[in-house]
Order: C-alpha cells, then sequence, then structure tokens
C-alpha cells in the first residue's frame, strides 16, 4: 500500500512541476473584415511554411480594431509564427503573376523577406520555461505596379 500511494505521489508531483510557456500574437489594423485570419505556429526549421506542417495554428474572424490568440502550453524551444488574411477565404495565400502575395501577411520579428519569404532564422525566437511571450505582428501587403 505504501509503494501505490508513493508512486502516486511522485506522479502528481511530477505534474505539478511541469513547466509550460504561451505565446500571445496581437494584430492591430486590420484592413478588411472579409474573410479569415490564419496564425500558423512553427517550431522547426525543417518544416517551416511546408503546408500542413505547421506545430500549432488559430484561425480568427478578423476585426479592424485587432485580434490576438494565445498558444498555451508550450514546451520551451524555438519558435516562428507566420500570418495571413485569407480575405476570399480559399484556405491558402494568393498570389499575383510575380508569385509574390497579394493578400497581407506577416511574421514574428516582424520580418518580410525582399524576394522571397524569410527563414526560419530569420523570423524565429526562443520561448523558456514558464515564459509568456507577446509579439505584435504588423501584416503588410506587396504593391507591384
Amino acid at each position: 500500500m505504501k509503494y501505490i500511494f508513493f508512486l502516486t505521489f511522485i506522479f502528481f508531483a511530477d505534474l505539478s512541476i511541469a513547466q509550460t510557456a504561451s505565446i500571445t500574437i496581437s494584430i492591430k489594423k486590420i484592413h478588411s473584415e472579409r474573410g479569415v485570419i490564419r496564425v500558423d505556429l512553427w517550431n522547426s526549421k525543417k518544416k517551416f511554411l511546408k503546408v500542413c506542417e505547421e506545430f500549432k495554428t488559430f484561425i480568427l474572424v478578423p476585426d479592424k480594431l485587432g485580434v490576438s490568440c494565445k498558444f498555451e502550453d508550450l514546451p520551451p524551444g524555438t519558435y516562428a509564427v507566420a500570418i495571413y488574411h485569407d480575405e476570399n477565404s480559399n484556405g491558402k495565400i494568393d498570389k499575383g503573376i510575380l508569385g509574390t502575395p497579394i493578400e497581407r501577411y506577416g511574421f514574428s520579428m516582424n520580418k518580410y523577406g525582399d524576394f522571397s519569404p524569410p527563414s526560419f532564422k530569420e523570423v524565429s525566437f526562443q520561448v523558456k520555461e514558464n515564459e509568456n511571450v507577446s509579439l505584435l505582428i504588423n501584416l503588410i501587403k506587396i504593391n507591384v505596379n
């Protein structure tokens, strides 16, 4: 009986010291209330920006005053965020003739890339145990004339 009590105590004690983190994403100045805003969280350089390879995702209803979401219960590690405003709700970021996005988008660290998306290294950041990280990400739209 003492053995069972000891194992139960160790199990619950271990759960109580589990260390997790969170990341809060805020987006201000939403251009349009049409469609949805997709917020993808990545935790792997290898999987970064690959379709259906994101670590976690939020789909948000746009509001011109801004929107936010909170990724919770995250293990410590390196993360990156990619966001796009899917105004026509077709499930993808639309691109123009030159392959540049025609819908608004953004990345953590507010890096956008010049002629291609930024790398995981350029937009990634560290999250420590029990840390609550807050990011304000600006969405941009490239105007190609």
